[in-house]
């Protein structure tokens, strides 16, 4: 969420005369975005589905994930689109096409900032797995988990509604995608950029640190149970582990491109298409977020196993439908016909004679 330029219109047509020119590192750059958009929506749906389709990861922990999918979904499949639509009405010239960056970014940073929070859940529903677990009931339960998401949002929106009035911060369209042009008064911005994006994450890192240096120190003082518990336990460190990774991609990520433009000067001529580069990096940051889950998770592997079985095996049966289907009306169909045909001659025949 970088502020890459200084100034533009609220509601405009989309530029053809901005100073980013179509050249052929552009167009590299827009199909790489592309292509990391397509990848993100077929991840993120992917892993949406499995969850959504296997009993087992149906949990607490499950359902926080996949709210958090389906925020990546509408990222990468409409906003990421919409927010470089500037750049893409560059190769197509739509006449008369305008888009509103003001909503543009204003849903973007909604659905980034839900989703901090949904990941600082996310660490406290590992955090009463692991070092509180006869309470981890309580958390887990449907209306805990409604209450979570609930306050996500309610949070978030109490931050960012104001923007859409230029408070806190000014959205618009910049010589290359729609953005954040700066903030309107010092103070507010850091309130709402506080609370909408550095408090989840931060306290999600104290929640995570929280978690692994209690669990290294139980490991070290005393043999952890046997059993099926012992089997619990581990699974829900394997869920810990992976989602901690997932944090720290997503913190690199984020704060990466930010860090990044701040070193090239304003007036360096390729900051355009640089910001445009960097912006692919928080792109990523999305589109290969489920890779964690499908990678660390033998529960994740097990359930895109029998997902993708189960897709074969429907996919079969489908297809041996079809093909039956066409055999009953190419071939039998037309032995049918024929047969009638014989049959109708041969009873003509039969009545001539008789005559």
């Amino acid at each position: 969420m970088g502020t890459f330029n200084d100034s533009a219109a609220t509601n405009v047509s989309l530029p053809t005369n901005s100073v980013f020119r179509v050249t052929s590192n552009a167009t590299i750059w827009l199909a790489v975005y592309a292509l990391i958009c397509g990848f993100g929506i077929i991840l993120n749906c992917f892993l949406l589905v499995v969850i959504l389709t296997q009993r087992k990861l149906q949990t607490g922990s499950g359902w926080l994930i996949a709210h958090k999918q389906i925020l990546d979904v509408i990222l990468c499949a409409i906003i990421f689109p919409i927010m470089i639509s500037p750049v893409i009405n560059l190769y197509v010239n739509i006449e008369g096409l305008t888009v509103n960056c003001v909503w543009a970014q204003f849903v973007q940073l909604t659905l980034m900032q839900v989703g901090y929070w949904t990941a600082f859940f996310l660490g406290v529903n590992r955090l009463f797995a692991l070092l509180l677990p006869h309470k981890y009931s309580v958390i887990a339960a449907k209306p805990s988990l409604v209450g979570c998401i609930a306050f996500s949002w309610f949070i978030v929106l109490v931050c960012d509604i104001p923007t859409l009035f230029n408070i806190g911060m000014k959205f618009g369209v910049t010589v290359n995608s729609c953005g954040i042009l700066g903030p309107t008064d010092n103070f507010t911005y850091i309130v709402m950029t506080a609370f909408g994006q550095y408090i989840p994450v931060v306290l999600s890192g104290v929640i995570y640190i929280t978690i692994f240096l209690t669990i290294r120190i139980k490991m070290s003082s005393r043999v952890g149970a046997a059993g099926q518990r012992s089997d619990v336990s581990r699974r829900r460190v394997v869920i810990a582990k992976l989602l901690f990774a997932s944090y720290i991609w997503n913190t690199v990520c984020s704060q990466l491109p930010i860090a990044l433009i701040q070193l090239v000067p304003r007036s360096a001529g390729n900051r355009a298409l640089l910001s445009l580069w960097l912006r692919t990096i928080h792109a990523l940051e999305y589109a290969a977020n489920p890779m964690f889950f499908l990678l660390l998770s033998d529960d994740y592997q097990q359930g895109s196993k029998q997902l993708l079985n189960d897709f074969i095996r429907s996919l079969r049966t489908a297809i041996s439908s079809c093909l039956l289907f066409l055999y009953n009306r190419i071939v039998v169909d037309s032995v049918g016909a024929d047969n009638r045909g014989v049959g109708g001659k041969d009873s003509s025949t039969r009545g001539f004679g008789n005559k």
